[in-house]
Order: structure tokens, then C-alpha cells, then sequence
């Protein structure tokens, strides 16, 4: 079994790269989705970021998470 630190040697990222994106886990199922099906950004930079993520990751209800996910995307 590959730990954190082997998974970040292997992408060759920080470990606290690799933490951060493992913890993107602890989204609600249904939010995770909504990431994943995120249209790709056209030109210029990405308006959601990683750091907008990770406050609302941190919340463990889902049902904070999913309200909070809405402002982030809706702003």
C-alpha cells in the first residue's frame, strides 16, 4: 500500500500538495462530482482555486459544505 509521502515522491509534488489534494476526499459525494465535471477554463486563470476549496473542506457537514460550495460557484 502507497502512503502520502511515496504518492507525492511518485507525482513529484510537496507532501503538502499532495495533502491538500487528498483532502479534496472530504468533500461531500456529490460535490466531488460537481469538481469533477467543472468546465475547463478558456482562457485566463481559473476563478476557483484550490484555497477557495480548502475552507469549505474542512467542514465536516456536508450539508454546510454543499451550502458553501453554492456561494463559491455562484459568486
Amino acid at each position: 500500500m502507497i502512503d502520502a509521502t511515496e504518492l507525492a515522491r511518485l507525482l513529484h509534488v510537496s507532501q503538502l500538495r499532495m495533502m491538500q489534494i487528498m483532502n479534496l476526499l472530504n468533500f461531500a459525494w456529490d460535490v466531488q462530482e460537481l469538481l469533477l465535471y467543472l468546465p475547463p477554463v478558456e482562457q485566463g486563470r481559473d476563478s476557483l482555486t484550490e484555497r477557495h476549496l480548502r475552507a469549505i473542506v474542512s467542514i465536516v457537514d456536508w450539508g454546510r459544505q454543499r451550502r458553501l460550495w453554492m456561494k463559491v460557484v455562484n459568486r
